[in-house]
């Protein structure tokens, strides 16, 4: 039962470290089709090329506040609510800055659409 036990955790594991989550912006929405550009982390490091991602039938997109956090040095999601349209929703009707998050097989799980909260002065 041990063995079974720790192989079903060690797949586990390695379907996780497929997945991944990553900030881009959503350029344009096709059906299930989704054409966007992923985010640098750095300030000066690597640019992106476009590159189209499928979704998966039953995506969950949401819609938050976006603030950077200067002490971690990241932009972070709050105040999500669903978006009962879902890929079909107006805001993708323009770019929009999103948290995308894929299964192992590189489809998009969950859509976390961004307003960008204005800084206080």
């Amino acid at each position: 039962m041990r063995i079974v036990a720790a192989v079903a955790s060690v797949l586990f594991m390695i379907g996780l470290v497929n997945a991944e989550e990553f900030v881009a912006t959503i350029k344009k929405v096709d059906g299930s089709k989704v054409t966007l550009n992923k985010t640098s982390k750095k300030k000066d490091s690597k640019k992106f090329d476009d590159e189209t991602l499928t979704a998966v039938e039953k995506v969950k997109v949401q819609l938050g506040k976006g603030t950077f956090n200067k002490d971690a040095m990241k932009l972070e999601f709050s105040d999500g609510k669903d978006v009962e349209e879902g890929l079909k929703s107006d805001i993708f009707a323009t770019e929009i800055r999103a948290f995308i998050t894929t299964n192992d097989d590189g489809k998009i799980t969950t859509i976390k659409a961004i307003k960008m909260k204005k800084k206080d002065s």
